[in-house]
């Protein structure tokens, strides 16, 4: 896709949805899914004796959400 402004594996984002992040205006699902990727992947710079961080994406949020509903 030639308008992604970011792509990592299935993870895609372009313009239309950063332009959500302006006040009043609900975040498209995909600049949710773009910064958790991004802070998790920096995860792996981080020092050894930091504590363990795990960001989620929408789909792991809805998952879970369906998962703990049935249970």
């Amino acid at each position: 896709y030639r308008d992604d402004l970011f792509k990592w594996e299935d993870v895609r984002c372009i313009k239309e949805h950063l332009l959500t992040l302006k006040p009043k205006t609900s975040v498209y699902y995909s600049v949710i899914d773009t910064w958790a990727t991004i802070l998790n992947d920096s995860e792996k710079y981080k020092a050894d004796g930091s504590p363990l961080r795990l960001f989620c994406t929408i789909g792991d949020l809805v998952i879970y959400t369906a998962f703990v509903y049935i249970f």
